[in-house]
């Protein structure tokens, strides 16, 4: 009687220990189930001009991370919208930094990518507008397609 005792408690803890497992196991699925569940995306709202002007003066100053905050904020975008919203917003003060270039300035840059002396001429772009790395090879690239 006293080895069945035995037998029924190691059997009762096997039992414990499985049911342990297997509630454990369905506690993840819940939980990768939950985590794969986003709420419904909301179109982002447009902003005004006062913002539009302030997101341009920022991404102006490289504070990219202040202005991604903003529109954020302001649209309840997520950050892969907000970023593309502001490289895209970056993207068209290009044209305009391209279009205040001075004649020498340009004809400058058109003889360096020629030349194939491309790092020169991005450096020389950036330092006379101030854009980005991404910026100023957009920029180039569309200068040197204009040939």
């Amino acid at each position: 009687m006293n080895i069945s005792l035995i037998i029924l408690a190691i059997l009762a803890f096997l039992i414990g220990v499985f049911l342990g497992l297997i509630g454990l196991f369905l506690g993840r699925i819940t939980t990768t189930q939950a985590k794969t569940k986003t709420s419904p995306v909301v179109p982002p709202q447009s902003l005004t001009m006062n913002q539009k002007m302030e997101l341009r003066e920022l991404v102006q100053q490289k504070k990219m991370v202040q202005a991604l905050k903003l529109y954020r904020t302001w649209t309840g975008a997520s950050l892969k919208t907000a970023k593309k919203a502001l490289e895209d917003l970056d993207g068209t003060l290009a044209v305009v930094r391209l279009q205040s270039l001075t004649m020498n300035q340009e004809m400058e840059l058109r003889e360096l990518v020629q030349q194939g002396k491309m790092i020169q001429a991005l450096k020389r772009y950036r330092t006379w507008t101030g854009a980005s790395l991404k910026v100023a090879k957009k920029a180039l690239e569309d200068l040197d397609r204009t040939f």
